[in-house]
């Protein structure tokens, strides 16, 4: 990791984050991490850094406290339980007094204290509990296996029936997200099975002027009224080499010393409302950006 920091920032113990922070005041995952006041060029990092306020707002303004915990909380649920694993946690108190496994719930307790105090709570910050949270899955079964109504078979016939239905929905969900379907109408959605990240947004760009001949410029405006989570503007990493580069739409003056570094490429223009109301044009004169 020092090697990496030393590649990145210049000094192995300078972290990518603080210079992240340093540059863009961003990100505040901590409590005692104050905001950071700066200036921004667009539109889009500023409506992002609203979005970090606001989830900032959710760990340090007490009457936010609850609203924030309640969050993060049904976040975590729902990806690591969900309605069909949440069964087990009606056993939570035989399984957690389980001597042998003490040390791991006492671990794993740490794990989801420091997610819940940190900002947002992401399912992948609560990676390092995943095995006991698997544990407790298992356990679960084995209480339901074992309960008063084992006689009746409803029990082990629920703990059986999970692998089926954990694979239907895995197939479901790899028909649905398919080369060629359109994304989900609910991009921010997690699940523990599969997210839909939205790379496909811009896919059909890419794949129009990849077939066009020579190299191509995309100038990206958005005209959104929040944060929508997912970015247009990235591009591979020998960036003058690139046959398609994107970049920011900006005022006239800089849009033009673009166009004029790149002087052999096509310029396009994208306008990004939402997947269904996206909208490519070439534009008509090189110097019309001015």
């Amino acid at each position: 990791m020092s090697r990496h920091f030393s590649a990145v920032t210049g000094d192995r113990l300078t972290l990518p984050y603080q210079v992240n922070q340093q540059t863009y005041g961003w990100p505040m995952t901590l409590p005692w991490f104050q905001p950071k006041h700066v200036d921004y060029r667009h539109r889009e990092l500023a409506l992002y850094r609203g979005y970090e306020e606001a989830e900032h707002r959710l760990i340090t303004v007490p009457s936010q406290l609850p609203l924030g915990v309640l969050v993060k909380a049904s976040l975590l649920w729902r990806f690591y339980f969900g309605v069909l694993l949440s069964f087990t946690l009606l056993f939570a108190v035989p399984i957690l007094r389980t001597k042998r496994s003490r040390v791991v719930w006492i671990a794993a307790a740490v794990v989801c204290a420091q997610v819940l105090i940190e900002q947002s709570g992401s399912p992948h910050y609560l990676s390092p509990a995943a095995p006991a949270i698997a544990l407790f899955w298992v356990q679960g079964s084995r209480h339901l296996m074992q309960s008063r109504r084992r006689k009746a078979g409803g029990g082990r016939l629920f703990v059986l029936a999970q692998v089926p239905v954990f694979c239907a929905i895995l197939i479901t969900r790899a028909i649905l997200q398919a080369p060629g379907s359109p994304a989900t109408s609910q991009p921010n959605y997690t699940s523990w099975c599969c997210s839909d990240t939205r790379l496909r947004d811009r896919n059909w760009v890419v794949e129009k002027l990849e077939a066009e001949p020579g190299r191509q410029l995309v100038l990206v405006h958005y005209d959104l009224d929040s944060y929508d989570t997912f970015e247009w503007v990235y591009n591979e990493p020998d960036l003058d080499s690139a046959k398609v580069v994107f970049a920011r739409d900006m005022d006239p003056r800089r849009n033009q010393e673009l166009i004029d570094y790149y002087p052999d490429r096509k310029v396009w223009q994208v306008f990004v409302k939402n997947t269904a109301a996206t909208v490519l044009h070439e534009s008509a004169d090189r110097n019309a950006m001015r």
